[in-house]
């Protein structure tokens, strides 16, 4: 996502990210290049993983219903996970997780040349368990390389 050299600038009226940012652990180079391949009001959909997310024990809020936050933000794996997890994650090639903040995911975008024309955020049903029933878990943006400098 960071490296799209072999991608020609200006070559995509849309790019779609699903929530995967969340496997980056910098993600300025993202934006730059997704500004970069946009042409002119093209537009950039991307989701995203609430950071407030990475805060909260899952396990205990899982298993007792005990909302903990035992983590500091911006989280990654690489920091937060105790030694004999993060080997056992990385002998089994499960990818590392990497929270951003507001400022780098939604700003990120903006000071890479792209307007946010939207914003959505994810809100699950009532009857939703755990984390979900608490706050929204993703936001997405619409943004759009503008015709213009800013």
């Amino acid at each position: 996502m960071g490296n799209l050299a072999a991608l020609s600038d200006e070559s995509f009226d849309i790019i779609f990210n699903p929530v995967s940012t969340v496997f980056v652990e910098d993600l300025d180079p993202v934006w730059r290049e997704c500004a970069r391949v946009l042409r002119p009001n093209g537009r950039l959909m991307t989701g995203f993983v609430n950071p407030s997310f990475y805060l909260f024990d899952h396990e205990a809020l899982e298993e007792s219903g005990d909302l903990r936050a035992v983590h500091r933000l911006p989280y990654s794996d690489l920091e937060s996970l105790d030694e004999e997890t993060l080997s056992a994650q990385l002998e089994a090639q499960v990818s590392l997780e990497y929270s951003h903040s507001w400022e780098k995911q939604i700003g990120g975008q903006c000071r890479a040349g792209l307007a946010i024309a939207d914003l959505y955020e994810d809100d699950w049903d009532e009857k939703s368990t755990g984390l979900q029933g608490v706050m929204p878990l993703y936001a997405a943006t619409l943004a759009m390389k503008l015709d213009l400098p800013i």
